[in-house]
């Protein structure tokens, strides 16, 4: 699997990548940045919602050695040159508890070591005119970024179409596009972790065929039912019963519209040509008809597939071509070319040895963002200048350190 088996995820962390707040009515053309003046250090605060308490399971004492550590890291940051001290900008960083709700085949959260992030934000120095007076702020809009702690599903990826809608934890491996101070740097987020352990494991071919099933069992028997519904209805449409029924309401109809039976008339006349597709639409060669065997033929490629694999093939890691025509040319053993590795997340990358505070893995999001913005506002100290600054001085050597205690 590479070098980074290692990497994996499913979801979007929650976290916002950019905060907003609500300055549009004090921001105007006569906004001054003020680049040179020397910012503050905003007090740290932590959130933990009761849903998130409560999923995690997590003990008040726990809940505090965890802030502390998301503290220490708050701290290797402060202590970055240009960061600690800031010119034209201020920060605010804070600490939140992350929530966990599991797909089947997941540990419960009470399983699991604590998550959450300390995130860090350097918001611009800016005055402006409101009422004839001169008004400073030091917060409003600015990108972020996110030391993300234990979270292995922290990196989205996507995930097969044919998966869309089932619960799972699998999905595709994403590429590392380089490296940050020696650690990957993967979707635009930085890797950082100690344990020799991947984390990542490989997804085998029939689990990955399995989640194929229940799309297609369901299309099916949609597929089928509704072609049943609809030639019951047209039998029912063509009895004598339905017949007279219709025709009375025609003439009913007419007879409240005062046309002297025209109306009447004319659905009588219609009723042929309203049969006549009627009968088209569920004729064994109808849409219908064709439907509900397109998707019982794509059931029964899925259903052959897993017959006919191999013990081994079965149980092997599996890939995915999205550029594969059928099922079988998609859903592949791993090393096919083109095929990129299916995976899921390692649950036993944790050390269960270690308190449930302890930090064993960051994922440093929102820095992809910065490397975007290559042409920074001549001045600017803030925002993806000051995040490029804080990683690239940051004290790797003390944040690793802290890793894993």
């Amino acid at each position: 699997m590479g070098t980074f088996g290692q990497i994996m995820i499913i979801r979007r962390s929650l976290f916002p990548i950019f905060v907003f707040a609500t300055l549009a009515a004090c921001l105007s053309a006569q906004t001054v940045y003020l680049t040179k003046q020397p910012g503050a250090w905003k007090p740290w605060k932590l959130t933990a919602i009761a849903s998130a308490r409560a999923e995690r399971g997590v003990l008040p004492a726990e809940l505090k050695a965890f802030e502390a550590k998301l503290i220490e890291l708050s701290e290797f940051l402060r202590r970055t040159p240009g960061i600690g001290q800031p010119i034209g900008f201020s920060v605010e960083t804070w600490g939140n508890l992350a929530g966990y709700r599991p797909v089947p085949g997941q540990p419960l959260g009470k399983q699991l070591p604590l998550s959450g992030a300390t995130t860090f934000g350097a918001f611009p120095i800016f005055e402006y005119q409101r009422n004839g007076k001169t008004i400073r702020e030091d917060t409003g809009e600015t990108n972020l970024l996110q030391f993300v702690v234990n979270d292995l599903q922290s990196i989205y990826r996507s995930r097969p179409v044919e998966w869309e809608q089932i619960e799972t934890d699998a999905v595709l491996m994403p590429a590392v596009q380089g490296t940050v101070a020696g650690y990957p740097l993967v979707l635009g987020n930085v890797i950082v972790k100690k344990n020799a352990k991947p984390l990542t494991v490989p997804f085998s071919l029939e689990q990955a065929l399995k989640l194929v099933l229940p799309n297609r069992q369901q299309a099916f028997e949609m597929a089928r039912d509704n072609l049943a519904k609809e030639q019951a209805s047209f039998a029912e449409w063509q009895t004598p019963a339905k017949r007279a029924e219709r025709k009375k309401g025609y003439q009913e109809a007419s007879v409240s519209m005062k046309d002297g039976g025209a109306f009447a008339k004319q659905m009588e006349g219609q009723e042929s040509q309203i049969e006549a597709v009627m009968r088209a639409s569920v004729a064994p060669a109808g849409p219908l008809a064709k439907s509900a065997l397109e998707a019982e033929a794509a059931l029964k490629e899925v259903q052959t597939l897993l017959a006919a694999l191999s013990p081994a093939e079965g149980t092997g890691p599996s890939c995915y071509n999205v550029n594969g025509k059928s099922l079988r040319e998609r859903f592949r053993p791993v090393g096919a070319t083109g095929c990129v590795p299916l995976v899921r997340p390692n649950w036993n990358y944790f050390d269960a040895r270690l308190p449930r505070s302890a930090p064993q893995l960051i994922v440093i999001s929102g820095y992809g963002e910065c490397l975007k913005a290559s042409e920074d506002a001549p001045g600017k100290t803030w925002g993806c200048v000051a995040n490029r600054k804080l990683v690239e001085g940051l004290d790797w050597a003390a944040v690793v350190g802290w890793l894993d205690h």
